[in-house]
């Protein structure tokens, strides 16, 4: 949506998508997507090389949804796709929390802070950043 445009402008144009049926029905707060009843929205969109745009949403909130709509969902059992997002979740929250942890280091080394009596289990990592 372009830059500066209202909620109301932006759903002006979904009213205008819609079918005419659903047009003649649908009110402006319908379609402007009211503010989130989750406690975590996160939204991102990034580039990829070859599949265009993507985007990753993660929502964290209480479960509202009857359990007769979650068993019609097939919600209420872990299957082994839940389980495999979950897995890659976590490693990739690992690497990033490490990752953040060595940057941190570095920046601790760089700037001459000393935490620890003895030499630090992480200092090969400074000696190879120095070596560059």
């Amino acid at each position: 949506f372009p830059a500066g445009a209202t909620t109301k402008t932006l759903a002006k144009r979904l009213q205008i998508r819609l079918p005419g049926d659903q047009r003649l029905t649908a009110a402006v707060p319908q379609v402007s997507g009211a503010t989130s009843r989750h406690q975590i929205e996160f939204r991102v969109s990034f580039p990829t090389l070859f599949w265009g745009t993507r985007y990753v949403t993660l929502f964290s909130g209480e479960e509202r949804r009857s359990e007769d709509r979650l068993r019609q969902e097939g919600q209420t059992k872990w299957t082994r796709r839940t389980l495999f997002f979950l897995t890659i979740l976590a490693v990739t929250s690992l690497f990033a929390l490490f990752g953040l942890f060595c940057l941190l280091y570095l920046l601790k080394s760089v700037l001459g802070i000393n935490l620890m009596s003895r030499p630090s289990p992480f200092h090969p990592l400074f000696s190879l950043f120095l070596a560059r």
